[in-house]
């Protein structure tokens, strides 16, 4: 699957120009922020070297206005030029505050590696490190030879300033590490919802426009159908239509399960009604696939407390996908039975079956299988299902092999307070 554009590139940033002026922008307030406060500290109680400490803070500050007052695509180089100026500035600041013996002020580049991670490529984020590391390296090394002073009494044997150095490059390379691995991460998950996303886009439109074009075309055929063949297209558009309808009340339902709470309107309901309501709907489409739907309910189910539109909503999305994936001139069973004070609706096909590596994630949002081949889908129907047997308190679950169809199981409490999903 190829990442997002930028992600993996050497070539250009990672994020959009919107979000990385945004981060600048903070930079920049920032850094003004402490000039302003440095001056203000400078007037009650004067600094030995207020004007290279106001350069140290200016020449970063210079690049974040170039970054913020650019216009258009901002490029890599001048990202990568404002992190190595900030390293060279805060290394400069540790300079003045102590060298070596200022054991604080050097975490203060894991900010400077935490912006690369986020701003460029992996491979940037270590070169800014190894830039860091050279760049505190020669400092410590410069005062230690005496070509620049060193501006507090040497606190430490040299062997102990050697010992921090090379504990702080090792930190700071495995600090660019795991900033490369988390970010990359975090970068392939969004890729994968923003694929399967774009993916169930492309299906949605591929599905609606051919029931949409089945209910165009017999439209146009039931102005100059006689009475033997009005029945027929008639029923022909309906079916197309409730096929639109499907599609997309499952995008409307999928919103709204995500974004606010909702309640199971529990209501008494006999499940053999509804099972044969969803299975008329149903017939048509199965005739059309050339499946034949059996239903079998395993005695007289009780009354129970369900939400009448959710269930058959459910069902009708599982009884749907059997149609939908089952073996031509195969069956689907629809069974029905009571079981451990639960009511267990189980819906069989005959078709390609689903990969065990795959049907864990069958039930999240946008998920598309391989065994889907050529037909298309919006990856919402499962999801559906799965909030609303939540929301009774239920669950379900499939079971299948490759080659050998698959059950989809229902399972819904007969005693059931609703859950919010």
């Amino acid at each position: 699957m190829r990442g997002m554009a930028g992600f993996d590139s050497e070539l250009q940033p990672a994020l959009g120009s919107r979000p990385i002026r945004a981060i600048f922008k903070i930079k920049l307030l920032g850094l003004t922020t402490i000039g302003a406060l440095f001056w203000l500290l400078e007037l009650v109680s004067p600094f030995d070297r207020p004007v290279a400490i106001t350069i140290v803070i200016a020449f970063p500050a210079l690049l974040a206005v170039a970054i913020v007052s650019r216009d258009g695509p901002i490029p890599r180089w001048l990202l990568q030029l404002a992190l190595a100026v900030d390293a060279l500035a805060l290394t400069v600041g540790i300079h003045f505050g102590g060298g070596v013996d200022n054991v604080s002020a050097p975490a203060l580049y894991t900010i400077i590696i935490g912006m690369a991670g986020l701003l460029l490529a992996p491979g940037d984020t270590f070169r800014i490190t190894a830039v860091i590391v050279i760049l505190y390296d020669g400092l410590v090394l410069l005062e230690w030879a005496g070509l620049l002073p060193h501006q507090v009494s040497y606190s430490r044997p040299p062997h102990r300033q050697v010992s921090t150095v090379v504990a702080l490059d090792l930190y700071l390379m495995l600090l660019a590490w795991i900033v490369s691995y988390a970010v990359t991460q975090v970068r392939h998950m969004y890729q994968q919802l923003e694929d399967q996303r774009r993916e169930a886009v492309h299906g949605l439109a591929h599905d609606l426009k051919n029931p949409l074009s089945v209910v165009t075309g017999y439209t146009q055929l039931l102005r100059h159908a006689g009475d033997a063949e009005r029945q027929t297209y008639i029923e022909a558009v309906e079916h197309a239509a409730a096929q639109a309808l499907d599609l997309v009340t499952n995008i409307v339902d999928a919103a709204a399960v995500q974004h606010r709470p909702f309640r199971a309107q529990l209501a008494p309901l006999r499940i053999e009604d509804m099972i044969a309501e969803v299975t008329a709907r149903h017939r048509l489409a199965a005739q059309r696939a050339g499946v034949a739907v059996i239903a079998e309910i395993d005695g007289a189910m009780p009354s129970v407390e369900m939400d009448r539109q959710l269930v058959s909503r459910a069902v009708g999305n599982l009884l749907s996908n059997a149609i939908k994936y089952g073996k031509r001139g195969g069956t689907v069973r629809l069974r029905v039975q009571e079981l451990d004070g639960d009511a267990v609706i189980e819906v069989c096909d005959e078709g390609p079956g689903i990969p065990p590596d795959e049907q864990a994630r069958l039930f999240e949002k946008y998920s598309r299988t391989s065994s889907a081949g050529d037909k298309e889908g919006s990856g919402l129907g499962l999801f559906i299902v799965r909030r609303i047997a939540e929301a009774h308190q239920g669950a379900v679950s499939v079971r299948s092999e490759p080659g050998q169809g698959a059950a989809f199981q229902l399972r819904l409490p007969l005693t059931c307070r609703g859950a919010p999903l």
